[in-house]
């Protein structure tokens, strides 16, 4: 048993076991041995029962997914036109929200990992700018492009060619600008 959850193991158990470093933690219901790296599958196994098969996951959860960190709540999950309005609801006790939203990310070219889609990492950051949290997407996405995981060239074409008039489009510009400028400084 490489990945542990919660509900296989218990939650007494699940927690002592991640206490005692048994088990590393890499959802508030998944785990994997101590013994294996946390992947990008691992990481993609571990929330593939959360993520709508007709969904992409995206934002700061794709960004995750392929870098690593602490698993962010809510994760994004994008579909084609109309999905935030089917009322599809992760299964109970799990820890995790998800925020369903309509995007490119369902259109676009996308990574298959476990039984789920992941958005490219260029498409997470500017969904992440888009619909996640600037306190958290801020600092971590200037720390990948610093550290060249992530190409600033590649999320530019991705912002131009997004749709000036869609939900969060002038949220997400202008923090890409800020991000940007902030970045080219260092």
């Amino acid at each position: 048993m490489l990945l542990v959850t919660r509900d296989t193991v218990g939650s007494h158990a699940f927690a002592r076991m991640v206490r005692s470093g048994i088990l590393v933690e890499l959802t508030d219901s998944a785990a994997l041995a101590w013994d294996v790296a946390p992947t990008p599958h691992w990481r993609a196994l571990a929330v593939q029962h959360l993520v709508p098969a007709h969904t992409v996951l995206s934002g700061l959860g794709g960004v995750w997914v392929h870098h690593g960190g602490r698993c962010p709540d809510p994760l994004i999950v994008v579909g084609k036109r109309g999905l935030h309005r089917t009322g599809v609801r992760p299964p109970r006790g799990t820890g995790t929200t998800l925020r369903f939203h309509s995007g490119k990310a369902a259109t676009e070219e996308a990574i298959s990992m476990a039984s789920i889609r992941v958005a490219t990492r260029a498409r997470c950051a500017v969904d992440a700018l888009r619909w996640d949290d600037h306190q958290q997407a801020l600092p971590l996405l200037a720390a990948l492009l610093r550290e060249r995981h992530l190409d600033i060239a590649h999320i530019d074409q991705l912002v131009c060619s997004d749709s000036a008039v869609g939900a969060g489009y002038s949220r997400m510009a202008s923090a890409w600008q800020a991000l940007k400028s902030s970045v080219a400084r260092d």
